[in-house]
Order: structure tokens, then C-alpha cells, then sequence
């Protein structure tokens, strides 16, 4: 069965971005001068998605108009390439808003997507998690899902100082870079994580899911949690996990949106040399 469906949720409040977040939706900070929506979008479509299901709050509107038509703006050539690019994904997928009218966690975001997915195996794409590098990650899991017939997540190893903060697998590598994953716990103390793999923010999901989060009752932070619901699949369909080799920050943080945008200002050669300089004044 074809995978044409991704939903991308964005309606989380942004807190660690107060006071910018007041006015600005989080998914619309720029990574140097490109939000991580467009990235998000942009992944969708090199993965060959035609639908884009946007699942936001009121007040994120913004991020509508961005992907507008973009042929009013006179810019010169140089400039140009990123609004070509928004013409260019407007023209291979159609984009959907949901609204989610009380942030209850990821689960609920995805929850409400229900109807739109319409029975069909689909794609989860987090925009904090930015994921750079030639390749797809939505894309190779869409291929992994397709010939294993098994709900997939992206995974990472993490520094353990970070396991707490994340959703963390119990796994064993099957082939590589493919683990089966035998248990997964969300934000785990350090003493009870069960591998140094994180779950990162995309997913391969059956419409299965949909029935699993009506059920699903809220866990940390009173919310409804994905991982919760995906927990429930492995002894069903099973859950596989996708060890990707691509540049990963979380944008959702400061200090990973810094670095994120100092690593895409270095693949850029007017301003490499400057950054580099830049950097040099901070040495010992």
C-alpha cells in the first residue's frame, strides 16, 4: 500500500522560545534564514508524500501564509532560490491545516488527523527534530515500512546525559542500522534507560494507531503520548527502529537552533570564511 500522507504537528506553545513565541509560532523561527517547517515540507516531498496534514493552534497562521504563493515577491536571482522552492512544493503536494484546539501532547495532534489519513499507513514528521543530509529519512523509512510490513521509527544513540529528557528503545540490531524493538519508555530516569537509542521525531505509522490513542490514556505531563501508543504495536505488527546516519539537531531549544544554523551558514562559502573568523575570537 502506497504511502502519500505525512502529518507534521507544530501547535506545541514554544515556551523555551518566550518571548518570541508570543507572536511568532516556533515552527516559523528561522534555521539561519529558512524556518524548520520548510524543512519538514521539504523532506515530505523528496520522500514523494502528496499530502501534508499541519496540525497547529489558533495564532499559527503564519505558517499558512508562508506557503502561499510566493510569485509576488521581486527578489533578485540569488535570493530567489528558497521562494522557488515553496512554488515548487506547492506544486507536488497539497497542504491540509488541522487545528488542535488544546495542546494534549502528540498523541492527541496526531489523533486529530484521523479522518484526513483515511485508513492508509502514513508519516510523522517533527519539526524540532531537523534532520540535514542529502537523503530523505522519511523516505528510507517509507522504503523499510513497504518491504518489512512494520511500523518503523527513526532512532539515534545519544549521550546519556540526554536519555532523560527522551523517548528511549529497548532494542537489538536485525540488519543494518535496523533494530527490532522489543520495549520503548518515555523520558526514563538514568538508572532505568534501557539502550543509549532515542527515538527522534519521525515515524512510519499504521492506521491501527488511530484506535490504540482513543484508548490511550495521558502519561507525562498529563498528555497523550505517541510513544505510549506506538509501545502497544510491538506485540502486534511489531515496531522496527531506523538508525540514520544524517546531521540531527533539536531546534526546539536554543542553543540547538544556534548550532543548527551555524552548521548550515558553514555549507555556504561567503559566509563560512566569516563564521570561521568569528569563531576564532572565542579560542584560548
Amino acid at each position: 500500500m502506497a504511502i502519500t500522507k505525512v502529518i507534521i504537528p507544530v501547535a506545541g506553545l514554544g515556551t523555551r522560545f518566550l518571548p518570541v513565541t508570543k507572536s511568532i509560532p516556533k515552527a516559523m523561527i528561522p534555521v539561519l534564514n529558512i524556518p524548520s517547517i520548510h524543512y519538514a515540507v521539504k523532506e515530505a516531498v523528496k520522500a514523494d508524500m502528496t499530502e501534508v496534514i499541519i496540525v497547529m493552534s489558533k495564532g499559527q497562521e503564519g505558517i499558512v501564509q508562508y506557503f502561499e504563493n510566493s510569485n509576488e515577491f521581486k527578489v533578485n536571482k540569488k535570493d530567489s532560490k528558497t521562494l522557488n522552492e515553496i512554488s515548487y512544493m506547492n506544486d507536488k503536494i497539497s497542504i491540509h491545516i488541522i487545528y488542535q484546539q488544546i495542546p494534549k501532547g502528540l498523541g492527541d495532534a496526531i489523533l486529530q488527523c484521523k479522518k484526513n489519513v483515511n485508513k492508509t499507513p502514513f508519516g510523522v514528521i517533527l519539526p524540532d527534530d531537523l534532520i540535514l543530509g542529502k537523503n530523505s529519512v522519511i523516505s528510507e523509512m517509507k522504503k523499510i515500512y513497504l518491504q518489512k510490513k512494520s511500523s518503523i521509527i527513526a532512532l539515534k544513540k545519544v549521550p546519556r546525559s540526554q536519555l532523560p529528557y527522551l523517548g528511549v528503545v529497548d532494542a537489538y540490531e536485525i540488519a543494518k542500522n535496523i533494530y527490532q524493538i522489543s520495549g520503548m519508555i518515555e523520558k526514563p530516569r538514568l538508572n532505568n534507560a534501557p539502550s543509549d537509542l532515542a527515538i527522534i521525531g519521525r515515524y512510519i505509522l499504521p492506521y491501527d494507531i488511530f484506535d490504540i490513542l482513543e484508548l490511550t490514556k495521558p502519561g507525562i505531563n498529563n498528555e497523550i503520548q505517541l510513544t505510549d501508543a506506538i509501545r502497544s504495536l510491538i506485540g502486534e505488527i511489531g515496531v522496527l527502529g531506523y538508525q540514520f546516519a544524517e546531521s540531527h539537531f533539536d531546534v526546539g531549544t536554543p542553543i540547538g537552533l544556534l548550532k543548527a544554523s551555524i552548521h548550515e551558514s558553514m555549507q555556504i562559502p561567503e559566509f563560512a570564511n566569516e563564521i570561521k573568523s568569528f569563531m576564532s575570537f572565542f579560542k584560548d
